[in-house]
């Protein structure tokens, strides 16, 4: 019986000591989990042609103030009063 305990505590120390050699040789963080995403971001980062453009490009002359003003106030008022409708002959009309 006492053989057996030996036997059994034998096996369980070794155990133990390869799961410490494991632990000791392991890396802590695994090449894969630091590496996750990097092919997302290189993929996106050959899309673009040239990153520093938008720090060299001029801005772009768009409208002007008034201007921008004045077809907001067009619009606006195309919902109070729709501009009329006309029927073009031919289309769509029945013949009799």
């Amino acid at each position: 019986m006492r053989k057996k305990h030996f036997s059994v505590l034998l096996v369980a120390a070794a155990l133990v000591g390869c799961a410490g050699i494991e632990v000791g040789v392991m890396p802590a963080a695994s090449p894969t989990r630091d590496a996750f995403g990097d092919a997302v971001r290189q993929a996106r980062a050959r899309q673009i042609i040239d990153p520093e453009a938008a720090r060299r490009a001029p801005a772009h002359a768009g409208l002007d103030g008034p201007a921008a003003v004045s077809a907001w106030r067009r619009y606006q008022e195309s919902f109070q009063s729709p501009p009329p409708s006309f029927e073009i002959l031919g289309v769509g009309a029945v013949a009799r």
